[in-house]
């Protein structure tokens, strides 16, 4: 009797301990999120402030100090994790061990002074990036024209953008590449300080680098090896884009090159990541009108915000959150004519579940309007997160944030959509799907081994396979062994061409580009069955499906509550990344393409031999590194 007395006592004080030490985690729980709002909002808003005003140079150095100030918080409430809670083996429910747990996880761990000055290093070559200009290209001297006074030499944004969107000279393209890349080498000493310091804060972090850190935010055991063979499985959609747009190129600027990689200047993009502007004289049926409502905006009298405004009834129709009283009256969607500010368009959580915004220099066109939806997609994310635990509110992995605006961009394009809204009055027809496809593959096809490469190089970077003075040669191996091209000229061994991207210098992740890109096509297919949808599946249009919308918002509301395979299951039905929705949705005008080039006799590839595996369904000849 006195056994089973002192067992029950033991029972009881197991019972009293388990309990408080569930109170505690409460406890803690609560106050980290209570503290870590007001932590997460004051960073937020002076890094906002500094992205809506490059002409004050006091904002820098306060946007530095907050870094430092939230990176100090998040060191000392992991340390309390630790020393509470220690290995999380006594912590019995599931959620709270995973919200501590990535509590633990500090990622960059370094002090306040060198978070300062990793800050301080990213800003600076942000500005580097937003401020610098070049000269003028002149058409009449066939030189760039330095004399002009220098406010009216050109930015990289709008002047340089437009120049390679719209020049068909090859001469001027090639300078205006160049000269951008000539800016970028002047960021390559701070980059190199950069990846310093920043795997200094991985390694103290418990990482082998940087990109040992950015990888572990997909909790993917194999992430490296998914992403390869992610790429492998559409790499034949892509050879096919690429054999069609190189004979087209050649025929635009006959002489100009023999390389069967392309010049990377030609390609309408500063880097070649997208190709839509190309569709001028690349278009299969071009007496057949392509699906682009600009002219009908305009003579519509839209303005940037009558876009914001289409794209929140886009959402709103779904059922989803719509846009609430502060987003519309602290979001920047113009270029404000009294200050220079960095016009990328981003989507803001100022993480208090009430203050989200956009920052965008919006024009009135149907590229932004689609820009508008992605970037609107995001927000909407904040907004069905915002009342998870604080640690649960990201995307389920980065690539999934991507993903959102995304999948409802690839409906808004639809030419079916556009007629519901009164921008497109035409009939569908076989060319005009075919017209309307290729151009949907010069943006997402075209930027997928972009996408997948840049993060390749800097995990290389990050990891010492290239080091400074290697820096381009890699940059160029990797961009010519994934995406087939070439710079227009010899590349200086100092040079820093990596560096002429934004999200290179600005140390943004961009893996989850190349994720985003194949699984908001699985995101599409699934919505689009709860839509009902039967056609095929590039002319599905959920708009007003709030059925759509609910299996949409189930998936959203997670945040980053449970792993990313249990997100995709919760819309998919699977777990994986998985490129047959992709595939589906191009597989017309991929067999357009391949009829058109075995018809031409083309060869495929640019001297890179990809495994038999890839290339064995093509059989027709491989190129050698020039074109006969």
């Amino acid at each position: 009797m006195e056994r089973h007395t002192l067992a029950s006592l033991a029972l009881i004080t197991i019972l009293v301990s388990l309990v408080g030490a569930q109170s505690n985690v409460d406890d803690f729980l609560a106050n980290y999120s209570t503290s870590g709002e007001q932590q997460y909002y004051a960073d937020t808003v002076a890094n906002w402030n500094v992205a809506v005003n490059l002409d004050d140079d006091s904002l820098p150095g306060l946007a530095a100090q907050a870094d430092a100030d939230l990176a100090e918080w998040e060191q000392m409430m992991a340390a309390q994790a630790t020393a509470q809670f220690g290995d999380l083996s006594s912590i019995n429910d599931t959620s709270k061990k995973r919200q501590l747990k990535m509590i633990q996880t500090v990622g960059l761990n370094l002090t306040s002074t060198d978070t300062i000055l990793l800050s301080t290093l990213i800003i600076n070559m942000t500005t580097v990036f937003n401020t610098n200009r070049i000269c003028p290209w002149s058409n009449l001297t066939r030189e760039p024209n330095c004399s002009m006074p220098f406010q009216k030499w050109w930015r990289i944004d709008p002047e340089m953008f437009d120049r390679m969107s719209h020049s068909r000279d090859y001469d001027e393209l090639a300078y205006v590449w160049t000269a951008w890349r000539n800016i970028s080498a002047l960021n390559k000493e701070y980059f190199e300080q950069y990846v310093d310091l920043s795997n200094k804060g991985a390694r103290q972090g418990g990482f082998k680098d940087t990109g040992d850190y950015w990888r572990s935010l997909f909790e993917s055991e194999d992430f490296k090896n998914l992403m390869d063979q992610t790429f492998q499985e559409i790499l034949p959609l892509y050879e096919e884009l690429h054999t069609y747009i190189r004979r087209k190129l050649l025929a635009q600027y006959p002489g100009r090159f023999k390389t069967s990689a392309i010049p990377a200047h030609i390609l309408g993009n500063m880097w070649a990541q997208e190709w839509t502007d190309l569709g001028d004289f690349t278009t299969p049926f071009p007496d057949i009108a392509t699906v682009d409502v600009t002219a009908e905006m305009l003579a519509q009298n839209y303005t940037p915000l009558k876009m914001f405004h289409v794209a929140d009834d886009f959402y709103q129709s779904l059922g989803l959150i719509k846009m609430n009283d502060g987003f519309w009256n602290n979001s920047i969607i113009e270029q404000p004519e009294n200050r220079s500010i960095v016009c990328h368009a981003s989507a803001w959580d100022f993480v208090n579940g009430q203050d989200f915004r956009v920052k965008m220099c919006t024009k009135v066109n149907m590229a932004d309007l689609v820009t508008i939806h992605h970037e609107m997609g995001h927000i909407e994310y904040y907004m069905q997160y915002a009342k998870q635990p604080l640690p649960f509110r990201n995307g389920a992995n980065p690539g999934f944030h991507e993903a959102i605006g995304d999948t409802m961009a690839l409906s808004v394009v639809t030419p079916q959509h556009l007629q519901k809204i009164g921008l497109l009055n035409s009939t569908s027809s076989n060319e005009q799907d075919i017209n309307f496809l290729f151009k949907q593959a010069l943006g997402k096809v075209a930027f997928l081994p972009f996408g997948y490469l840049i993060d390749v190089w800097r995990w290389s970077v990050f990891d010492g396979t290239y080091n400074s003075s290697t820096y381009n040669t890699g940059w160029w191996d990797l961009r010519t062994k994934y995406q087939g091209i070439v710079p227009p000229n010899d590349r200086p061994v100092d040079a820093f061409d990596a560096g002429s991207k934004s999200h290179v210098i600005d140390s943004t992740p961009y893996i989850s580009y190349f994720f985003s890109e194949i699984a908001q096509f699985q995101f599409y297919e699934a919505m689009c069955k709860a839509a009902n949808q039967t056609d095929a599946l590039y002319k599905c249009d959920f708009y007003q499906s709030k059925a759509a919308g609910d299996l949409f918002s189930g998936m959203l509301q997670l945040g980053n509550s449970q792993p990313w395979p249990q997100a995709m299951q919760k819309i998919t039905g699977q777990q994986n990344l998985d490129a047959s929705a992709i595939s589906e949705y191009f597989k017309p005008l991929r067999d357009w393409l391949r009829n058109e080039n075995v018809k031409a006799g083309d060869c495929y590839g640019w001297d890179y031999t990809w495994p038999d595996a890839v290339t064995k369904n093509l059989n027709t000849p491989r190129c050698g590194s020039t074109l006969a």
